[in-house]
């Protein structure tokens, strides 16, 4: 967990939204979108909730429905994770809803 710098007077703290249960969601503004992140060149999605920025790995199924529905920096958008679906070529993979607000 870190630390970011609102402005001169408050700190929120940054997670990252991970061991989600199917229903589980993430909603709040979404503030950065981090390309090329990690091990494997995921997308983390920055969301700023109402308590903390919440940090959202992207997947390929998120990042192509963050993609369909348009979602910029700037949106209110709601990220629900529904569970795992079974591949094709059997293996599982993380199912999301993304919902724009306004």
């Amino acid at each position: 967990m870190s630390e970011e710098k609102v402005n001169d007077n408050e700190y929120v703290k940054e997670e990252v939204w991970k061991d989600y249960q199917a229903g589980e969601s993430v909603e709040g503004i979404l503030v950065d979108i981090l390309e090329n992140m990690g091990e494997y060149g995921n997308t983390i999605y920055k969301i700023r909730t109402r308590d903390a920025f919440m940090a959202v790995w992207g997947s390929k199924d998120l990042d192509e429905k963050m993609q369909k529905q348009k979602v910029s920096i700037g949106m209110r958008i709601e990220i629900i994770f529904n569970g795992l679906l079974r591949t094709s070529n059997g293996f599982d993979m993380k199912d999301f809803t993304v919902v724009v607000i306004d």
